[in-house]
Order: structure tokens, then C-alpha cells, then sequence
């Protein structure tokens, strides 16, 4: 087996032995922090999970880290989708995708390039994979992984062929996880996360739902004990209510 063959067969094996792991969306971010990072280098991710209709695809959940607010408010559109001819580009190919803004500027939007500039994105590796492809239940997970190593370019059908099954699995067993647990939550607790997801501070979340801004404190301190996370923004981003 060749240098490159075994260090493959190493990712590889880090990749589906972690994605095993994954049952909701904190063991996704830990997996992302974890297992993910130590296989291939990245400073940001953006996970899009879709389904197909007459038109193309409806995004039902979007997942990341890593990447600007800025960058994301551009990109974003109706629901949780996003505009990006990255994601377009693996949509209508289903090949992966290596997009290097040195090499490859000339070829995309000069808005979008300026913005990826801007937020501080070299290259970006999009792969995806569909289960059910081409029947009306097609269920399409697409990835990015922002400011990889370049080495990777020569890896990237290996990479989608031989992982992101696995990874599809997991995302969608993460996302059915979230959605479960957002079916928990109280109308109050979906409003008070939601204004905290727009950096409302406790005395404004009060005042907007009629609460003290003790209360909103007190509230907000037993959900983040409850779901085991450090602060009310991981927290908000957690539920990511839309």
C-alpha cells in the first residue's frame, strides 16, 4: 500500500468511526471539533441537508460552524437554503467540488467571490451524497469544508464515494434528533431562543414577551444545564429556530 494509499485508509477509518458516534447535534459539533478536525484541517463547515421536489430541492436543515455571520447573512435565502454556486455546482453535477478563489475567481459571481474574500475563505471542498437519487424521496446531504489543505483536491471522489455515506447517516440521524427535541420546548422557550438567536439581551427578551429579566435568566440557565452546553448562544444555535 502506497504513503498516500495508508494515510487515506487512515482518514477514512477516523471519518466513519466518528460519524458512528453522532446521535443528535451536540455529539455532530463534538464530532465536528473532534474526529472531523483531526482528519482533514478546516476552519469552517456548512452542512445542508435537502430534499427534492418538480423545481429542485427544498433545504429542510442547515448545520455549521466557522464561518462569518456576514458571509452567512449573503449567502442565505428562503429557509435554510442558500445561494452559492458551490452548492449549485454539486447540486446539478453530484460530483464534488474544489474551489480555490486564487485559481478559480473568474469562474463564479464577482459579488459572491468578494464575499468569500471578505470572510476570509481560500478554497472550499463541497461534497454531497443522495439517498434515494433520482425518486421523489431523494434525500440530498450536501458538506463544505472551508480553507482545507490543497492536497486534498486529489482525494475528492475517494472522499465522497467512500465517506459521506456515513456522514449522511449520522447528519440525519442529528437532525431527526433536533427536530424531536425542538418538539419539546414550549411556545415561550421557542420565543425566548429565537431572540436570543437575534442577541436580544434578557431585559429586551422580557420586555418583548411580557417576562422579567430575571425570569429570562433563570429560564435560560435551566435550558443550558438541561441540553449540556456552555452559553445561551450555543444554546440558540442548537434549537437554530426558523
Amino acid at each position: 500500500m502506497s504513503a498516500e494509499s495508508q494515510t487515506f485508509a487512515l482518514l477514512s477509518n477516523e471519518w466513519v468511526h466518528g460519524t458512528s458516534q453522532i446521535i443528535d447535534m451536540n455529539s455532530l459539533a463534538h464530532w465536528q471539533k473532534t474526529s472531523l478536525l483531526s482528519a482533514i484541517s478546516h476552519e469552517a463547515i456548512l452542512c445542508i441537508q435537502s430534499v427534492k421536489h418538480s423545481g429542485g430541492y427544498a433545504a429542510k436543515q442547515r448545520w455549521g460552524t466557522g464561518l462569518p455571520p456576514f458571509y452567512e447573512q449573503f449567502v442565505s435565502c428562503t429557509g435554510n437554503n442558500i445561494r452559492s454556486p458551490i452548492h449549485t455546482q454539486m447540486i446539478e453535477s453530484g460530483a464534488p467540488v474544489f474551489f480555490d478563489l486564487k485559481n478559480d475567481r473568474s469562474q463564479v459571481p464577482a459579488s459572491w467571490a468578494s464575499q468569500f474574500e471578505e470572510a476570509g475563505l481560500r478554497n472550499v471542498v463541497g461534497l454531497s451524497y443522495a439517498e434515494n437519487k433520482d425518486k421523489e424521496d431523494e434525500l440530498l446531504t450536501t458538506i463544505g469544508l472551508y480553507n482545507v489543505p490543497h492536497s486534498l483536491k486529489s482525494k475528492l471522489d475517494r472522499l465522497q464515494r467512500d465517506m459521506m455515506p456515513y456522514f449522511h447517516r449520522a447528519i440525519t440521524a442529528a437532525f431527526a434528533s433536533k427536530t424531536n427535541l425542538i418538539s419539546k420546548i414550549t411556545p415561550i422557550e421557542k420565543n425566548i431562543l429565537a431572540l436570543v438567536a437575534e442577541g436580544k439581551s434578557n431585559k429586551e427578551i422580557g420586555k418583548a414577551i411580557g417576562r422579567s429579566d430575571e425570569t429570562i435568566k433563570a429560564r435560560l440557565a435551566s435550558l443550558m444545564r438541561k441540553h449540556e452546553v456552555k452559553n445561551r448562544i450555543e444554546l440558540a444555535k442548537m434549537f437554530a429556530l426558523n
